[in-house]
């Protein structure tokens, strides 16, 4: 059965989530040397080749890679066949690859896919059918292998450079001066030494991830992208965003352009700072022989509403228009490089606060006292006064997915032994008792706030909302008789709240005093928690994950019964979220 579920993914394959460019391949009657510069969504040659009247496809194949068929290749050169499916060597073709096209006639080969970039390994001192990551009119520019080659010119020589003869695929020299013919075409190329080089151009693109491609499908982690020129000029680099083409069908919805921010530096909090600013994403930057420049990336989640289904999608180009090359400038560049952004229909949703926050409140300042009214000096207890010494305590609150935020004063964080399974959140011990003994291989950790006393369920806070922007307020009371009120001591007797009256004993009703003024030896103590939630970061405004991930403002905490009048406290208080799961297991 697992066969047969797998079989129709390795014919079928789905991009689903991508980033699409649209390739034109101008094929002349006989053989012509191409590189793919996308990967289609449907890899099979009989899909990319259909409508096109064509004898056969070679795949110069050197390092023997899986076409993704299940067939390990014995050999460096595969063949397809359109006529002779079943005497082909290879099925599927690869983005970045090159191939050599003979076509019966002149025609027109379009490609709808995922960027992709020209293979970078070279085997030294063999010929090489390579591809080259050209702007798409190097005739514009007047480029020459020359020019393109400039980063490996020691590795070259003149018998180095042939391009595929089109009326017998025979080799023919080619001059490195030359202007390059074709953005598409691929050429044999045998450079001299011992081993393997990578090369992709006089500009080196490297993105910190698997393929050719940054997908923000459900986090919005940093994506780093490095341009190096490798080449011994200085270079002007220009990085801009351009429309993605429309997915094919069966791989989506396009929902419009992707939206992202650039890494910036923020001296505003007196030292360097990290944040992320919203960019139009068109860079130009000059590189010197050698020097790198490094990009950052996030997406905007303001600038793309959430939506049920489909992307945001665009395609990022690095080239080199506008460098000078023997003193003219290069009107299309030399090299150019693209690389999909992709970002899922639900990523804006990731401003959702549901999840578990934890933190620290951090206390700064509090009221005095109020003294009698002919005491000199007479303190007044709305002023708040800077303390000694700052006192710190954890904060730990949950939201849930209709924007509910609870105190809690501890919570049970239960994990199963599959790595893939969500957090289980229990509110007391005795569902992390009954979760353990239905999860044996399962682990619990409680994660727990000291300052508050054991109140129970988790305690909902009221107002305008959490984070952005909002302030909520929770009671948290201590009841009169609870152990770790401090009015109450185990073995004091006259804590009880029990006094005699014309010596009868007379013990009080616990909710005459629960407001804290009742006659009672002992008074419940209670406080209001406030968090007023700062609109952008305080440590630095330019905090990409303020809101999403990091939030905090202005602690204070109002305690009566302490003393005769209210106590204020002030202070501030700073949230992470450590897990995306909603509900609270237990809480009903």
């Amino acid at each position: 059965m697992r066969k047969l579920l797998i079989l129709p993914l390795l014919l079928l394959p789905c991009l689903a989530i991508a980033m699409w460019d649209t390739q034109t391949i101008s094929l002349k009657s006989g053989y012509n040397a191409v590189v793919l510069r996308v990967t289609p969504a449907d890899t099979r040659c009989s899909e990319v080749f259909k409508g096109c009247d064509i004898t056969n496809v070679t795949w110069w194949n050197r390092d023997r890679r899986d076409d993704g068929s299940g067939i390990v290749p014995t050999a460096d050169t595969l063949i397809w066949s359109p006529t002779d499916e079943a005497g082909s060597t290879f099925f599927r073709v690869l983005g970045g690859h090159t191939y050599i096209i003979r076509s019966k006639k002149a025609q027109t080969l379009t490609i709808v896919g995922v960027p992709a970039r020209a293979r970078t390994t070279l085997w030294l001192n063999e010929v090489n059918l390579v591809g080259l990551n050209l702007p798409d009119d190097p005739q514009g520019g007047k480029v020459g292998f020359y020019d393109y080659y400039t980063g490996m010119l020691s590795c070259l020589k003149g018998e180095s450079i042939a391009v595929v003869n089109a009326s017998s695929a025979d080799p023919v020299l080619w001059n490195v001066s030359t202007p390059i013919r074709s953005s598409n075409e691929a050429i044999w190329l045998k450079p001299y030494g011992a081993g393997t080089l990578e090369y992709m151009g006089p500009l080196w693109v490297d993105v910190d991830t698997a393929d050719n491609a940054i997908r923000f499908l459900s986090n919005t982690e940093t994506r780093r992208i490095t341009v190096k020129n490798v080449s011994e000029i200085e270079r002007k680099v220009n990085i801009s965003l351009r429309p993605s083409a429309t997915p094919p069908y069966g791989q989506g919805t396009l929902l419009g352009e992707a939206k992202l921010m650039r890494e910036d530096i923020d001296w505003t909090a007196g030292y360097p700072r990290r944040v992320f600013r919203e960019s139009d994403m068109n860079i130009v930057t000059n590189l010197a022989a050698g020097e790198s420049f490094e990009l950052a990336i996030r997406p905007d989640l303001d600038k793309m509403p959430a939506a049920e289904d489909g992307a945001y999608m665009s395609v990022l180009e690095i080239n080199d228009v506008g460098t000078v090359l023997q003193g003219k400038e290069m009107a299309n560049g030399v090299c150019r490089h693209r690389i999909g952004i992709s970002c899922d229909a639900n990523l804006a949703s990731k401003k959702n606060p549901a999840g578990l926050w934890v933190g620290t409140a951090v206390i700064y300042g509090v009221n005095r006292v109020a003294q009698i009214s002919d005491a000199v000096n007479t303190w007044d207890p709305e002023t708040i006064e800077p303390a000694n010494q700052t006192f710190e305590f954890r904060l730990v609150v949950h939201v849930d997915d209709g924007g509910t935020a609870r105190l809690l004063k501890e919570v049970f964080v239960a994990t199963e032994s599959d790595p893939d399974a969500e957090p289980t959140l229990l509110i007391s011990r005795d569902e992390a008792r009954n979760w353990r003994n239905s999860h044996p291989n399962g682990r619990i950790r409680r994660i727990s706030s000291a300052n508050f006393p054991n109140f129970g369920k988790p305690i909902a806070f009221t107002g305008s909302g959490f984070a952005h922007g909002g302030t909520i307020s929770a009671l948290v009371p201590q009841a009169y008789d609870d152990k770790v009120n401090p009015y109450v001591h185990a073995y004091h007797p006259q804590h009880d709240n029990v006094v005699f009256e014309n010596k009868h004993m007379i013990k009080y009703p616990v909710e005459a005093g629960i407001d804290g003024t009742g006659d009672f030896e002992s008074w419940a103590v209670n406080r209001t928690v406030n968090l007023e939630f700062a609109e952008a970061d305080p440590v630095g405004g330019g905090n990409y994950d303020w809101n999403r991930t990091v939030t905090g403002g202005t602690y204070s905490e109002d305690v009566t019964s302490l003393v005769k009048t209210t106590i204020h406290a002030v202070g501030t208080f700073r949230l992470s979220k450590i897990l995306d799961t909603h509900i609270l297991t237990g809480l009903e």
